[in-house]
């Protein structure tokens, strides 16, 4: 907090996927970065992030990095999965979310948990903003 407090800094947050059954629907994942100065204590449910990116609940000292991916389907690799965010100097928190969905081909589209889908070597880097040139 008190580096964010004295200068800009930007955070960056490397997530590496796999899909360890393979492509039977069509599954996504991805990761969200939230700078912000509310609670999440004070967040409810399992939309938290939706509640957070409500207009009218956006306060000012808040910023959001959302990058969602498809898998490749390669059990054999890992793929990474990658968002940077400029940190505002009032933000108090901030939150990490990495997720893993599947949305069946065959059925109407119901999001579940993906069992067997996986998130491993996750990195967040603090790193100071650079003045920009005049």
């Amino acid at each position: 907090r008190g580096l964010v407090a004295t200068e800009a800094i930007c955070v960056e947050l490397t997530a590496f996927f796999n899909d360890a059954r393979g492509a039977d629907a069509a599954a996504l994942c991805g990761i969200a970065l939230v700078a912000t100065d509310m609670d999440p204590r004070e967040l409810s449910g399992e939309e938290w992030l939706e509640q957070l990116t409500l207009a009218e609940l956006r306060p000012e000292a808040m910023a959001i990095a959302e990058v969602r991916e498809i898998f490749d389907s390669q059990r054999s690799t890992w793929q990474p999965v990658s968002a940077a965010l400029s940190v505002p100097s009032r933000a108090r928190y901030l939150i990490v979310h990495c997720w893993a969905e599947i949305r069946r081909t065959d059925e109407p589209i119901i999001e579940q948990t993906a069992a067997g889908r996986f998130v491993d070597d996750i990195s967040i880097r603090v790193i100071p903003n650079q003045p920009a040139w005049r």
